[in-house]
């Protein structure tokens, strides 16, 4: 595995025609690959307060990089419109492109308008109707359910159970619309992978098209 690491002037990149792509690409790569980095030390390390919210965090920082996709994903909306950039694309190396031609062809997808209803709907906002309803139809479910409250003198001792199941609920049958008779872990983690593959095909492009553009 290796680095590269390159200085880049700030008027250059001010002064370009295409200086808000270039910086918002900046941008999202910054933010994906963070999310990514969290996400795997979340699931890896072994320090208690970790392990114990292990699966509320997986469950936070996977939300959180599929509303990031969903942002980087506007960027390709506009790369796309700016026939200027239309060479600079072709310009690109083999994978770049094929990166570049995947986001182009999810954002035409089904999957697309599900990530924007996840985005709109869950990742940042806590909708009333879609919570109450949730909650409702887990307690028509399973009438004697139960869920923990737990409460520390540290921060991260704070945690209602019952948070994550309704977030659960309302993701995985009111916006993925997976069907009860399915495993819904197995179905809506496979939903999840194809947003992540964009957050990849966002990053590889993106760097690329960043180096071509400066």
């Amino acid at each position: 595995m290796s680095s590269t690491t390159r200085m880049l002037k700030t008027k250059d990149i001010a002064e370009s025609d295409f200086a808000s792509i270039i910086v918002r690409l900046m941008m999202a790569i910054n933010d994906t690959t963070m999310v990514n980095v969290l996400l795997k030390d979340w699931c890896t390390n072994e320090e208690k307060m970790h392990k114990w919210r292990r699966s509320n965090g997986r469950l936070f920082l996977a939300k959180l990089q599929m509303a990031y996709v969903f942002e980087a994903l506007d960027i390709v909306r506009d790369i796309r419109k700016t026939e200027a950039l239309i060479g600079h694309i072709e310009k690109l190396s083999d994978a770049a492109r094929a990166a570049y031609d995947n986001t182009v062809a999810f954002i035409d997808s089904s999957d697309y308008k599900m990530l924007a209803e996840f985005r709109n709907s869950a990742a940042f906002h806590y909708d009333a109707k879609r919570t109450a309803t949730a909650v409702n139809e887990i307690a028509d479910d399973r009438p004697d359910d139960v869920q923990v409250a737990s409460g520390g003198d540290k921060i991260i001792d704070w945690h209602y159970a019952l948070g994550d199941r309704v977030y659960e609920r309302i993701a995985t049958r009111h916006i993925f619309k997976v069907p009860a008779d399915k495993d819904i872990a197995k179905e809506s983690d496979a939903i999840a992978n194809r947003f992540f593959d964009m957050s990849e095909a966002i990053v590889l492009f993106g760097a690329a098209l960043i180096r071509q553009l400066t």
